[in-house]
């Protein structure tokens, strides 16, 4: 298990100067994402970046939320409520009531199957695949002693994962799974 605390995350503005992204972990092989995982800060409306070939879900941890217009629908990204879309459609954003922070999953669905939860219970498991455990409210306590406060991370790899919550804390779980070749 690895804890990557936000602080520590290194932030890159945006190409269209509407806000930034601190990259958690990616998987990559050259130029090909298998997988990434970010927290992106928007500040303005505008365009986002097209991920041809991968699925996103955006998950809005800070804020009250995006509308996602696209040429097929618009999509209502809300606080805690994970956003599924193409990563390879013409996509603009649209602010609802101010900035927000959000985290971004985006996946090969050829190679993965990606799945993002709001966990606020005592959760207990065995991990068989990549799982990553992000800090929304209060103080979250891993495998009996590892705790994560507001946007901190843990990576586990194929390890057990025991998750309790401090008083009205609550988590995102994101889980990657390789998909039988």
């Amino acid at each position: 298990m690895r804890i990557i605390r936000f602080s520590d995350l290194q932030s890159s503005p945006w190409k269209n100067g509407g806000g930034i992204t601190r990259e958690i972990a990616a998987c990559r092989d050259g130029d090909r994402i298998h997988w990434r995982v970010s927290i992106a800060d928007v500040a303005v409306d505008g365009p986002f970046s097209e991920f041809k070939g991968l699925t996103r879900i955006l998950t809005v941890i800070e804020g009250s939320g995006l509308r996602l217009i696209s040429p097929n629908n618009v999509i209502n990204a809300l606080y805690c409520q994970p956003a599924i879309f193409d990563g390879g459609l013409p996509v603009r954003s649209e602010l609802i009531n101010g900035k927000v922070r959000d985290l971004n999953v985006m996946f090969d669905a050829s190679l993965y199957d990606a799945k993002v939860v709001v966990a606020d219970a005592p959760l207990k498991y065995e991990a068989h695949n990549t799982t990553f455990i992000i800090g929304l409210a209060g103080t979250c306590t891993l495998n009996a002693g590892r705790k994560l406060h507001i946007f901190d991370v843990a990576l586990l790899e194929s390890q057990p994962i025991e998750l309790t919550f401090s008083k009205s804390a609550a988590a995102l779980v994101v889980r990657l799974n390789l998909r039988k070749q």
